[in-house]
């Protein structure tokens, strides 16, 4: 606050507005806008726009899970806030991304009854820290670092990451899935801690995706049955831009091999079509 009172920006926000559609009017965009305060609603034209809404904003729920039929809860990790819900319950954690690591850290911290992680294929676990606690990349941005052979710079974080995947894998992880293009990363908090509560079987592994949801029960597609009193899912979230027409909403966005929506824009920044749309 004191830094925009300070630049005069307050003067430039609206804040309890929604956007409600931008499209093109001529050389200009016309953005249609509605207050929160008074349900007030007005057009106002721009030279150019920005998007700058991120990605976390539409959960990707997994369809037919069957949560009727489920006794305990299920959420999606969007309305995950404290690890304290989790105690004494007996959680299903589903993906293998970095909400998912973070929330069964949390849960085991917190005193959960069992933490399962149910994910269809592994990853690779990247430690942001070293077996001392220290900040990896303080120890990787260095000038010293820098001035080794790019091979040899990523000959010693392959070497990092090798080594903690290799964990994973050792207490139950699947394998990555083969293939460049499918292999996907995520950033391990408190490394050390983890590693020994997978050595303890505070938390476990399973393999597959959810097949259905009976009682209190995870059925999962490899036929095995996870007891579960809370199944949290850290599946992602989709990509949209609703306020945005339709064909200018679809060629800002690509799909990948698996079905994932990604920004389809030059540099990552520019619309394909729109150079005053970023």
């Amino acid at each position: 606050e004191d830094y925009a009172n300070t630049f005069g920006l307050e003067r430039c926000i609206c804040f309890q507005t929604e956007v409600m559609s931008v499209r093109r009017e001529g050389p200009l965009w016309l953005v249609y806008v509605q207050s929160h305060l008074n349900g007030h609603s007005e057009e106002r034209h721009f030279h150019a726009i920005f998007v700058c809404t991120g990605q976390f904003h539409e959960p990707s729920v997994p369809p037919s899970l069957g949560i009727e039929s489920f006794e305990g809860r299920v959420r999606h990790s969007a309305s995950y806030r404290q690890g304290e819900d989790l105690r004494g319950k007996r959680v299903v954690i589903v993906g293998i991304g970095n909400s998912a690591l973070d929330i069964s850290l949390e849960a085991a911290r917190c005193g959960s009854h069992s933490v399962v992680i149910l994910c269809r294929s592994g990853t690779n676990i990247i430690p942001v820290a070293d077996y001392y606690g220290r900040p990896a990349d303080q120890m990787l941005n260095t000038r010293l670092f820098g001035a080794l052979p790019s091979t040899l710079r990523n000959l010693l974080f392959f070497q990092l990451v090798r080594g903690t995947t290799a964990k994973f894998r050792q207490h139950g992880m699947p394998p990555p899935p083969k293939g460049k293009d499918s292999v996907g990363f995520a950033n391990l908090k408190e490394h050390v801690e983890y590693r020994k509560l997978l050595e303890s079987g505070r938390i476990q592994f399973a393999a597959g995706g959810i097949a259905s949801l009976q009682g209190r029960r995870v059925i999962t597609t490899e036929g095995e049955e996870l007891e579960a009193d809370e199944v949290v899912l850290c599946t992602g979230y989709h990509l949209s831009f609703p306020f945005l027409p339709s064909e200018l909403a679809d060629s800002f966005l690509a799909r990948s091999a698996g079905g994932r929506r990604h920004l389809n824009a030059y540099k990552l920044v520019m619309h394909p079509a729109e150079p005053t749309l970023c």
